[in-house]
């Protein structure tokens, strides 16, 4: 089975190398970067040997690594230092692709989180969080590089603290929290929730952050819904209260009405909508133990009632993803697993059909994933070519 594995693994790390090639064909310069690149790594590491691809998380891994020198290549007129005077630390893969980012392009020590600016994205597209990095490297301030939030100098003080895993916009917004004075966990907290995707309307939001601040008593598990619920009824598309402030806003009035809001999503009133399923198949995997087995399942939600119901069972607001369903944009996967006590529900996923990426994974009340639920995932992830967001890797060296 684990060599069956490790054959299809292998095809998988191929299709990506011949894709990135294929990719720099007609930039001779590019092509020569990456290949200058893929020498460096196979020679000096193991991160891309067919051994470290012998499990889903690991062919995973595998993955992102190339993704990151596809990157890297991108940008190689911009490199400080050649690929073949680096000198890798062995001491995990994160730590090894942070070391060759700043090899390339910083002249001074980067915040470690800022490397997530090279796992992230789309083959053969420069993305503005690259850009940012360049800029940090060259020894100039976050706070002159064209980020859509206002970065105050206490906040760029505090990129050195951001959790390493965190992307570079969840990292920014962890910064942001700290430096208006929320602890780490309050931090941790926004930066899991749709703040720590997106920059945008950030007068607003620094309102709705510094209202956690100041209400240091609220429960962690109530800042993902009421991040939603807020942005539901002031910036989702059609708006019912598109003047929606947080002035006047106590704890208790604003949880009352994500409560109402998410039983008005519990009642489905309207009529059956169902949408044609991906392409993407679902997961079944018996997992055997040693006195017991659990089998876990992923299988996509195609109907608005169904989508429904994982939103009540849950407590999110899944059910406000039906439009982009429709539409095709996403597709709203639930994970189960069944034991000789029955069936329960464990994650919700989301994943971008476009990018083929899983972009978030939610337990009960927007909990995020333990790590038994992050290698099923991956095993899913890695089964069906889909990538995951360096979030769902975080617990992979």
């Amino acid at each position: 089975m684990e060599s069956s594995f490790g054959e299809v693994a292998k095809l998988r790390l191929d299709a990506a190398i011949r894709s990135a090639r294929a990719c720099f064909a007609r930039r001779g310069d590019m092509l020569r970067s990456y290949d200058e690149l893929l020498l460096a790594v196979r020679t000096r590491t193991s991160m891309l040997s067919r051994r470290a691809q012998s499990t889903p998380r690991s062919l995973d891994v595998a993955l992102a690594v190339n993704g990151a020198l596809a990157a890297f290549a991108l940008h190689h007129r911009d490199w400080h230092r050649l690929p073949d005077t680096w000198r890798p630390l062995d001491d995990g893969w994160r730590r090894a692709i942070a070391s060759l980012a700043e090899h390339l392009f910083a002249l001074y020590p980067m915040p470690r989180f800022m490397t997530s600016a090279w796992l992230e994205g789309e083959l053969g597209k420069v993305t503005a969080a690259q850009d940012w990095y360049k800029l940090v490297g060259r020894g100039r301030s976050i706070r002159e590089a064209a980020v859509p939030m206002p970065i105050t100098r206490a906040m760029a003080h505090r990129l050195s603290s951001v959790p390493v895993h965190l992307t570079t916009i969840a990292g920014l917004r962890w910064a942001q929290v700290a430096s208006r004075g929320g602890g780490d966990d309050l931090a941790r907290a926004v930066a899991e929730t749709r703040l720590g995707r997106t920059l945008e309307h950030e007068d607003f939001w620094t309102t709705v952050i510094d209202h956690f601040v100041r209400h240091a008593d609220l429960d962690l598990a109530h800042v993902g819904p009421i991040v939603d619920f807020v942005h539901h009824q002031k910036l989702a598309r059609r708006a019912p209260q598109p003047d929606f402030s947080m002035k006047g806003r106590t704890n208790a009035s604003l949880l009352r009405l994500v409560e109402a809001w998410h039983r008005e999503l519990g009642q489905h009133g309207g009529p059956s909508i169902s949408w044609r399923r991906s392409r993407i198949g679902e997961l079944y995997w018996l997992e055997k133990r040693d006195h017991d087995a659990r089998a876990w399942t992923i299988s996509e939600i195609v109907a608005s009632e169904d989508l429904v119901a994982e939103g009540r069972a849950m407590r999110h607001c899944v059910a406000t993803y039906l439009e982009p369903c429709v539409q095709r944009r996403r597709s709203i996967w639930t994970m189960r697993v069944e034991t000789e006590r029955g069936v329960r529900r464990v994650l919700t996923i989301e994943v971008d059909l476009g990018a083929r990426r899983v972009l978030q994974a939610r337990r009960k009340c927007n909990a995020l994933p333990g790590e038994t639920e992050r290698e099923v995932l991956a095993r899913w992830a890695a089964r069906e070519g889909l990538a995951l967001t360096e979030g769902l890797r975080a617990s992979a060296r």
